[in-house]
C-alpha cells in the first residue's frame, strides 16, 4: 500500500529548539546572514477567504486555543462580508481576529491590519483600523448633491444606523477637472429626530459656504 504525504509548513533552515530559552515563539532572522538577498526573506501565508471561512471551535479548550483565537492573522483573498463572529464588511489584504473577552466566537470582529481600506460603500459601513478609547471607528462612504440653481449649505446625509457618536468627515475629489470645495465643513450632527440622518453644513468655521452644482464625494467616520 502507497501512502502519500503532503507536508503543511517548509523551513529554509532546520528547526532549533533553543528558541524555547528566549521571547520569541519563532524566529527565522538567522537568513539575513545569507549572502544572497533573494533567499530565505519572504513568510509565506496560506490565502483566506473570510467571507466562507468558519472557526473550528471543536478543540477550543484548556490550553488549546483558550482565547478563542484572539489575534490570530491571516491573509484574506475574498472581499465581501464575514461570517464568523461579527460580520464584517472585508477586502483583501492581512487581517487580525479581535475577541478581547475571549469566551465565544460570537463577539469576535476581523480587523484590518494597517491602513484602512476605504473602498467599500457598504450601506452599514466599513470597520476601520483606528479607535477611540479601545472602540473601533467605522467608515461609510456616499455622496451628496448640490443641484443647479440651488444655494443650499445644509445637507441631510442618509447613514447607517446605529451611531453613537462622530469623528469627522471628509469630502475628497478624485476628479482633478473639477475645483470643488474640498472639504469645506461647517458642521457635522446628528438629526435628533433621525437615527440613520446626519446634518451636514458646509463652510469653514463661523461661515458657511454655498458649495457649486456637483455631486460630492464624502466619507463619514463614527463610533457605534
Amino acid at each position: 500500500m502507497t501512502e502519500i504525504i503532503n507536508a503543511q509548513i517548509s523551513v529554509y533552515n532546520a528547526p532549533d529548539t533553543k528558541i524555547s530559552e528566549t521571547s520569541y515563539f519563532f524566529d527565522a532572522s538567522l537568513t539575513e546572514g545569507l549572502n544572497n538577498p533573494n533567499l530565505g526573506r519572504l513568510f509565506g501565508f496560506p490565502g483566506i477567504d473570510l467571507t466562507r471561512f468558519k472557526f473550528d471551535v471543536d478543540n477550543v479548550r484548556g490550553k488549546v486555543y483558550p482565547s478563542f483565537y484572539d489575534g490570530a492573522l491571516v491573509f484574506n483573498k475574498t472581499p465581501g462580508t464575514t461570517v464568523d463572529g461579527i460580520p464584517t464588511v472585508v477586502g483583501r489584504g492581512f487581517y487580525f481576529f479581535d475577541n478581547p473577552k475571549g469566551k465565544n466566537i460570537t463577539n469576535g470582529q476581523w480587523i484590518r491590519l494597517g491602513g484602512t481600506d476605504y473602498s467599500s460603500n457598504a450601506p452599514n459601513g466599513i470597520i476601520t483600523s483606528n479607535t477611540i478609547d479601545g472602540k473601533p471607528i467605522y467608515s461609510y462612504k456616499s455622496t451628496f448633491t448640490q443641484k443647479a440653481g440651488e444655494t443650499k449649505t445644509e445637507f441631510d446625509l442618509t447613514v447607517p444606523t446605529g451611531i453613537t457618536g462622530l469623528f469627522k468627515i471628509t469630502i475628497y475629489n478624485t476628479d482633478p477637472s473639477v475645483n470643488y470645495y474640498t472639504n469645506s465643513v461647517y458642521s457635522l450632527t446628528m438629526d435628533a429626530n433621525s437615527s440613520n440622518t446626519v446634518k451636514l453644513v458646509t463652510g469653514v468655521p463661523h461661515i458657511s459656504i454655498v458649495y457649486p452644482e456637483g455631486t460630492y464625494n464624502y466619507i463619514l467616520e463614527y463610533l457605534k
